[in-house]
């Protein structure tokens, strides 16, 4: 399941630009060309803090973050070398909710600062694929929720 920002029906992949290249062995930051959006969920032991950032090939890879401060979020080190290098101008954007769903319900939890308009987006390709389910959705100051439907792709 990934939740991340939408403009119409749309993802948004170039939520963020990369600042700077990331081609090391060991890199430990991810720098944007524009201040993080401060509501960002910050907080590794309460949130599902992950990222997409564009490689070269095209491929968005996930990553995690622990923190960010200003266009900084801070990832553990992790190898960006080979087929893994992200050039400076590639699409980054916070992934609200990027997992593989362990349940029958996932939930996201943020402080909130302004409406946001996120896509919902459930697959599932393992032993009983499902056709791609997508919803558009507003994050607002009150609960709310969006049921996925299952339809099999076999």
């Amino acid at each position: 399941m990934l939740v991340g920002p939408r403009s119409g029906s749309a993802l948004v992949k170039n939520q963020l630009l990369l600042n700077t290249t990331l081609s090391g062995a060991t890199e430990t930051a991810v720098v944007a060309t524009a201040s993080i959006p401060t509501d960002t969920p910050a907080d590794g032991s309460t949130f599902n803090t992950r990222l997409r950032v564009e490689l070269d090939s095209g491929i968005y890879r996930r990553q995690d973050y622990s923190s960010y401060t200003g266009s900084t979020f801070t990832i553990p080190s992790t190898d960006y070398s080979g087929a893994n290098i992200a050039t400076s101008g590639n699409d980054l954007f916070v992934a609200y909710v990027d997992v593989l769903a362990g349940s029958t319900q996932e939930g996201y939890t943020a402080v909130y600062l302004s409406d946001r308009d996120i896509l919902v987006r459930v697959r599932d390709g393992g032993a009983t694929p499902i056709k791609t389910f997508e919803a558009n959705a507003t994050f607002t100051n009150s609960n709310s929720s969006v049921a996925a439907i299952r339809n099999s792709d076999a």
